[in-house]
């Protein structure tokens, strides 16, 4: 049994196993406290029972006006707690504080297209694949996969766009 709470910078310490496969991003120490300094709710960890990291959530909000949206920066789960509803426990609080704190219009995130546990996860919490990002990975395009929050209650952050963007335009929205 894991639980949620606000992410520590110690954590940094305790996450190796969150971030050992193929899929996840690494990063240096700077960039979990650059998220953490500026916005400490958005960054948050499962703890397991023994006190190790199981799980975390990182993001950020960004755009404006209908483009004000909550972005996934980094989700990952340590494999031994995978299937265990931790991703979509970390991506409902997301999506809760999205909608709570900053009445964001959307949400949405970055996944390999290969990667299809996660792309089939997304989509069962209601994510669409809103646009493909060529050559965002190294070796790899990326889906932009987004999610409508209550504040588009159209649901116009949803219509999938019917050509591919690069990189550089895709954060233009």
């Amino acid at each position: 049994m894991s639980s949620l709470r606000p992410f520590h910078p110690v954590d940094l310490l305790r996450m190796n196993a969150v971030n050992l496969d193929r899929y996840t991003e690494n990063f240096q120490p700077n960039y979990y406290l650059n998220y953490f300094a500026k916005s400490p709710e958005l960054i948050y960890v499962t703890q397991s029972s023994n006190g190790t990291v199981s799980g975390l959530m990182m993001g950020k909000v960004e755009g404006v006006d209908d483009l004000y949206h909550a972005h996934v920066s980094a989700l990952s789960v340590a494999r031994q707690h995978r299937r265990s509803n931790i991703a979509k426990l970390l991506m409902a609080e997301f999506e809760s504080l999205a909608e709570r704190v900053y009445d964001t219009y959307f949400s949405d995130l970055y996944v390999r297209p290969s990667n299809c546990t996660a792309v089939l996860l997304y989509k069962t919490l209601g994510y669409i694949v809103y646009r493909r990002v060529l050559n965002y990975y190294t070796n790899e395009d990326a889906y932009d996969m987004r999610k409508s929050l209550h504040r588009d209650a159209t649901k116009k952050s949803m219509v999938p766009l019917p050509h591919p963007t690069n990189p550089t335009n895709a954060d233009a929205g």
